[in-house]
């Protein structure tokens, strides 16, 4: 209806930004509007949503918050940045922001609003016609929810990797660091004193033979160390490509180690890559009745 008679007009960015706030039993309703004359405002923008059950039962502060929160959201790239003011007609919401104690959702909403920067009138009802208006109408989007996340709540994430969820240069980095020490007898920059003698004892089972990182094993057997992005590959041609035969993952690992190649979880990748492995799961372990049957040795003559 208000589209009809023409009523939403373009904004003014060098005018400061109004948001009229109203709640209602069933919805919640802001517009964005700006003074155009003193005591006349021009209607930008206006959006309404059905509260949802759970939101029907909350006090009547906690539904006006919820409503500058939803407008927030909703105008949050006209708002952002820009000093505005709200539009209220609940008093309590003049004291919200300023209360020292608060708990539950109020607090969440709270920390989330002091992103913006606002000043909160209070309007009598009687001045607060369009909201009031249209809070009591069952229009608007439907009543799932409202977005109170903090947009920056992963900025400061902090998550333990292990190997398995590290890049191939972070796992690869000891290759490198080592190859580094064992080519110019220097430790490389930017690793702590503990890491510089702990990788100073490790450089005792490493070699370097053209340009080729060699590991000396228990057997005193010198082993091409592998790269990360080269194991996969390694494991899926011994396993099933030409030299392979789909053997289990012992013996999978077995075959890795005659080649002469060698990394830290050598038996651990091959054991895992052999249990993925669709054909192996398809087959199985051969049964017994799949055996070639035993035969009797027909003795010829004494021991």
């Amino acid at each position: 209806m208000l589209t009809k008679i023409l009523l939403v007009q373009p904004l003014d960015w060098d005018k400061p930004f109004h948001v009229f706030v109203d709640a209602s039993d069933m919805a919640i309703v802001n517009a964005l509007m700006q003074l155009a004359e003193p005591n006349w405002y021009r209607l930008m923008y206006y959006a309404s949503r059905k509260l949802s059950t759970t939101e029907q039962n909350y006090s009547t502060t906690e539904r006006e918050a919820l409503g500058m929160i939803y407008s927030i959201n909703k105008f949050r790239h006209y708002l952002l940045g820009r000093r505005f003011t709200f539009h209220v007609d609940h008093s309590t919401l003049l004291y919200l922001v300023s209360k020292q104690e608060l708990t539950g959702k109020l607090a969440r909403w709270t920390l989330l609003l002091q992103e913006f920067e606002f000043d909160i009138l209070h309007r009598p009802g009687v001045h607060h016609a369009i909201p009031n208006y249209l809070s009591h109408l069952e229009l608007g989007e439907e009543g799932i929810g409202v977005q109170d996340d903090f947009p920056d709540a992963q900025l400061f994430h902090v998550e333990t990797l292990t190997t398995t969820d590290m890049g191939e240069d972070t796992v690869d980095a000891w290759i490198t660091e080592m190859t580094i020490l064992l080519s110019t007898r220097l430790p490389p920059d930017g690793i702590s004193l503990v890491e510089r003698k702990r990788l100073a004892v490790r450089s005792r089972n490493f070699c370097l033979r053209n340009n080729t990182l060699y590991h000396k094993g228990a057997d005193g057997i010198w082993w091409w160390a592998v790269r990360q992005f080269e194991k996969e590959a390694i494991v899926r041609e011994t396993h099933c490509g030409i030299v392979g035969g789909h053997y289990a993952g012992e013996a999978t690992a077995k075959k890795i180690w005659s080649s002469g190649l060698w990394w830290p979880t050598r038996t651990k990748d091959a054991v895992e890559y052999c249990q993925e492995c669709d054909l192996c799961q398809q087959m199985g372990q051969p049964t017994k009745k799949d055996r070639m049957p035993f035969e009797s040795i027909l003795p010829l003559e004494p021991f």
